[in-house]
């Protein structure tokens, strides 16, 4: 009796991964929110030209910012079309937007020894609100189908615009403010590698977004790099200078929900 139960289990589970949904119920046009974590490397670079500035007297490296690695989070939606040829197999296209603030700050009080009377924390900060968007191209393969319910893996390639906007760097040690203002704007294609799960028409999935750095993804550099600028001070001289700026962003983990019409 126990062999005959056994059997019968066996013989469903076949069933289902055999005879679950086709591929006209997994094809269509499919929309929804889009969760992410990104890890990016920012630097920049402060060239400051004045006299008469409590600055004058202070090392440039004062005012870098060498490149480190922080973690920004992202959220926005995505959308697009899949088409399944058989019931485990299928391609997908689709598009993307998602939004986020790209944030690096520190402290040092080593560069201000010897410099005032007290030593005081040299604080810095860079702040970007990022705009990424771009379009997906996957291959589709679900290992496990029943008729509500499938799991697969996706693998394709992907291209990204960026654009860093209202991009604020601000620099004080306590009595004086420096602050740069600008955007910077990157591009890049990237390897797609993901897991999904449907059931019925809801569709979530995990994904990982793994640049091609040989090609300068998102690599970017501040426009108005090439122009001075006055800053605002406390002493009787504004100071003049200017930034350059590059914000590289590797890998992208994400988690979506998606409802396919």
């Amino acid at each position: 009796m126990n062999k005959f139960y056994v059997s019968m289990a066996v013989f469903s589970l076949i069933s289902s991964l055999t005879y679950g949904m086709d591929e006209k119920q997994k094809s269509g046009y499919f929309a929804g929110i889009d969760l992410g974590s990104s890890s990016f490397s920012y630097g920049d670079s402060v060239s400051l030209s004045t006299g008469g500035s409590s600055y004058s007297s202070y090392p440039t490296s004062v005012f870098d910012f060498t490149p480190l690695t922080q973690t920004a989070f992202t959220y926005g939606l995505k959308g697009g079309y899949q088409l399944y040829v058989t019931p485990k197999q299928g391609f997908r296209i689709g598009g993307h937007i998602s939004m986020g603030s790209y944030i690096r700050q520190a402290k040092d009080t080593s560069a201000m020894k010897g410099k005032t009377s007290s030593a005081t924390d040299m604080e810095k900060k860079a702040n970007y609100f990022g705009l990424r968007y771009g379009v997906d191209v996957d291959y589709l393969y679900d290992f496990y189908n029943t008729n509500r319910d499938s799991i697969g893996l996706s693998f394709g390639l992907g291209y990204e615009l960026a654009n860093y906007i209202a991009g604020k760097t601000t620099i004080t040690d306590g009595t004086s403010i420096i602050t740069y203002k600008n955007s910077l704007f990157g591009n890049g294609a990237y390897l797609n590698l993901g897991a999904h799960y449907y059931l019925n028409h809801n569709q979530f999935e995990f994904g990982v977004k793994i640049p091609f750095n040989v090609f300068g993804f998102f690599t970017s550099y501040v426009a108005s790099g090439e122009e001075k600028q006055s800053i605002p001070s406390t002493s009787s001289m504004p100071i003049e200078g200017y930034q350059t700026a590059n914000l590289v962003v590797s890998t992208t983990v994400n988690f979506s929900y998606t409802y396919r019409f």
